[in-house]
């Protein structure tokens, strides 16, 4: 007897156009959602008035000389940015920071890579750290910052070419200093459990700690007031 003439069910997988299409209508819903909420969480950090700072004792403990750095190499304020490339408020806030170093010549960053948010944002603070050797961190961390998207390797791929590195020489780069970047990124991560830190961005600015979103006039003014020892 054949299949066609048994009488027991069909057991095979059928694809119905109608369960399909529902299908993908609630997957889009579900990305409008979470694209919703992230835009929400942005615009309320924008809206609340800025923190008041913490002081934090030996801010200087916080560097390392493994960790990308942006700026001037004998600056006399140093900030330590803990951040994620899958945070939005993260990337909202890297122009002005790109702006404050280039407006003082006395600034540097220290990056400390804290990727909480997913896997694909370990992934890019690994290949971040891993371009210092290139030369051009500051350039591929700008283009992750502006085109970060899913963080997919497609998207980190053209993020490297974009800042002028080759994306096989950085993979390279990162098997051969895997051991050293993944603990500094563990590094990191043991500080802002340590310090207690809340989320990115968390910013060290002198001896201040402030955390989330800061407007460019607000880092200017931290800044002199490191730079001046004054409280803030």
């Amino acid at each position: 007897m054949s299949p066609d003439d048994s009488d027991g069910h069909d057991l095979s997988v059928r694809t119905n156009p109608t369960n399909k299409k529902r299908s993908l209508r609630l997957l889009g819903g579900l990305i409008v959602i979470v694209v919703a909420a992230q835009l929400l969480t942005l615009g309320l950090q924008w809206l609340q008035p800025p923190a008041p700072p913490q002081l934090l004792n030996n801010p200087s403990m916080l560097a390392d000389r493994r960790a990308p750095t942006f700026g001037a190499a004998n600056a006399d304020v140093t900030i330590y940015l803990f951040s994620d490339y899958a945070c939005p408020v993260c990337r909202a806030m890297s122009p002005d920071l790109i702006k404050l170093v280039a407006s003082d010549k006395g600034l540097r960053i220290v990056y400390r890579d804290w990727p909480v948010l997913s896997p694909r944002s370990i992934r890019a603070a690994r290949l971040a750290i891993a371009s210092k050797s290139t030369g051009r961190h500051a350039a591929f961390d700008a283009e992750v910052m502006r085109h970060g998207g899913s963080l997919d390797d497609a998207t980190l791929h053209l993020a490297a070419t974009r800042a002028g590195i080759d994306w096989n020489g950085l993979l390279k780069d990162y098997a051969r200093d895997q051991r050293e970047i993944d603990d500094l990124i563990a590094q990191s991560g043991s500080y802002a459990h340590a310090l207690g830190f809340s989320g990115t961005p968390t910013l060290v600015i002198g001896p201040f700690l402030v955390v989330g979103r800061q407007s460019l006039e607000r880092l200017r003014e931290l800044v002199a007031q490191a730079r001046g020892g004054l409280r803030a």
